[in-house]
């Protein structure tokens, strides 16, 4: 995905329809854990993968002009970081690697979602991400060996482009709980699960780990804040006794 094709998937989500009505923005941040998975098949291949606890920052709008069911948006800032220590090669000799590495990842989703109750609000969505790769380092060491004694050895520092591609699908599900504080203002915590359905590795990466994923669980906690007079929407217009239902 070109990044001014992403950019304009968030544009798109963070306006949406626009038309009056109820809505609420928040921001939260907090804790992100990362379990790479790998179904590669490759013969000589074995790659041990270890993940440490993050952080992710996530603003989302989301409209309240259905009493229960509405679509609401989200744009996710999420750190990754992987310490991998893979071999490959054959009968005539082996690569050995041990590399960190360290992923920012910028995500778009459009999602459904039910709520239900008033001053304190459960929530469930559940709906798919779309991510991009913004940046992205890596720190190692690598070396090989063949069966004629032959050595050597070589280190990897900087950019991680040619290991992971820019694109990151995911389907996610999500729980939350909506706290009141005062006025116009709620507690939000939101505990949330995602799991990679693209193919993360690229190219040198990719020649012996087919397909790399991760699955992603995230605990967050942040502020709500309630606009009176501006909402999107991507569902049909409410009716008007659910408008009233909602005073």
């Amino acid at each position: 995905m070109k990044p001014n094709i992403f950019l304009t998937l968030i544009i798109l989500t963070a306006t949406g329809i626009i038309s009056h009505g109820q809505s609420i923005v928040g921001l939260t941040g907090g804790y992100n854990n990362s379990v790479f998975f790998d179904k590669s098949e490759t013969p000589h291949y074995s790659g041990e993968y270890n993940s440490h606890p993050t952080y992710c920052i996530t603003a989302f709008l989301k409209p309240r002009n259905h009493k229960n069911v509405n679509v609401g948006s989200e744009i996710s800032f999420v750190n990754k970081v992987l310490d991998l220590e893979a071999s490959y090669g054959g009968l005539g000799g082996q690569v050995v690697r041990k590399d960190h590495y360290n992923l920012n990842y910028l995500y778009v989703s459009i999602f459904p979602e039910l709520s239900i109750g008033k001053s304190f609000t459960f929530n469930f969505s559940v709906g798919p991400a779309f991510g991009y790769l913004i940046n992205s380092k890596v720190s190692g060491y690598s070396y090989s060996y063949d069966i004629s004694g032959n050595h050597d050895s070589w280190t990897d520092e900087g950019s991680a482009k040619s290991d992971f591609n820019s694109v990151d699908v995911r389907l996610f599900s999500s729980i939350g709980l909506e706290i009141p504080i005062k006025n116009k203002f709620k507690m939000t915590i939101n505990n949330s699960y995602s799991r990679g359905i693209s193919n993360i590795a690229n190219e040198g990466f990719g020649s012996y780990a087919e397909f790399l994923s991760t699955k992603d669980i995230t605990l967050t906690l942040g502020i709500i804040y309630k606009l009176d007079k501006f909402t999107f929407s991507l569902l049909p217009k409410r009716k008007e006794h659910e408008s009233n239902d909602r005073k």
